[in-house]
This record gives C-alpha cells, sequence and structure tokens, in this order.
C-alpha cells in the first residue's frame, strides 16, 4: 500500500505551499491469483547461523528456482536502509521433498536480526514466508 505524496511545496522554489495528496494505492500482485503457490513447512530450525544450513519440506521442491532471504522493512521519510534481498544456495533433498538453503557467511551481506525466507518457483511465484534468525556471529 502507498499513499500521500511529497506536500511540503507545489514549487521548485520551495516557495508555494504544497497540498498533500489524499489517495490510497493498493497493488495485488499477479501472483495471488495463480492456482498454486510453493510451501515451505516451518519446521525448520527458526535460527540459522552465518554459513550454517537448513532443510525445508515442500511438496513443490522439483519446481523451486530460487530460496531468498527479505529483511523486513524500516521506513523513515521515504528511506528504507534495512531493506535487501539475498539469493540463498541451495540443493534439493535426496528424496525429493525438501530444499536445503546455505546462508552466506559474511554479516555484511546478512546482518544479524530477523529475515523472511522464500521459496520462489518456476514461474516466479514465491513462498509465504518462513521466519528465520540470524544470531550476531561470536567475538573470538
Amino acid at each position: 500500500m502507498t499513499f500521500g505524496s511529497d506536500s511540503l511545496f507545489a514549487d521548485k522554489a520551495n516557495t508555494t505551499p504544497g497540498e498533500f495528496q489524499q489517495q490510497i494505492d493498493l497493488y495485488t500482485p499477479p501472483y495471488l491469483f495463480r492456482e498454486s503457490r510453493p510451501k515451505l513447512t516451518d519446521t525448520a530450525p527458526r535460527t540459522v547461523k552465518l554459513g550454517g544450513k537448513a532443510t525445508y519440506r515442500t511438496a513443490q521442491a522439483l519446481a523451486i528456482a530460487k530460496m531468498r532471504l527479505i529483511r523486513p522493512g524500516s521506513f523513515t521519510h521515504v528511506t528504507n536502509v534495512e531493506q535487501r534481498s539475498i539469493a540463498l544456495d541451495f540443493t534439493r533433498t535426496e528424496d525429493g521433498g525438501g530444499v536445503t538453503v546455505t546462508l552466506p557467511k559474511d554479516s555484511s551481506v546478512v546482518p544479524p536480526g530477523w529475515y523472511m525466507l522464500h521459496a520462489v518457483d518456476d514461474r516466479g511465484t514465491p513462498s509465504k514466508a518462513v521466519w528465520v534468525r540470524v544470531p550476531a556471529p561470536k567475538k573470538k
């Protein structure tokens, strides 16, 4: 959902007061109207260390094309300094009923905190999120 506008000034010289745009736009992604979406079980560990692995069961393992960590947003003044989408290496389990993800080792790529884990199928349809916590690396 988006709403509002930059209502401070109506001119480039910033001398004429602006008018706040009173409109709300709702976006519904087309994938919500598809017959099915990938589904990850959230029975895997909720905490995965940097460089660590975790396995998630899914009936759509063969169709999974990407696994991604999405950092939840932290907005202020139209800036979102926390948002990131991180592609994960993954393999399918031997039985074909799941995927195993491997997190990057670098904390500058994956800062500690909570992330939404999504599986994306070969049609570009994402799963609902499974929440994963990445702890801070232990100091040596």
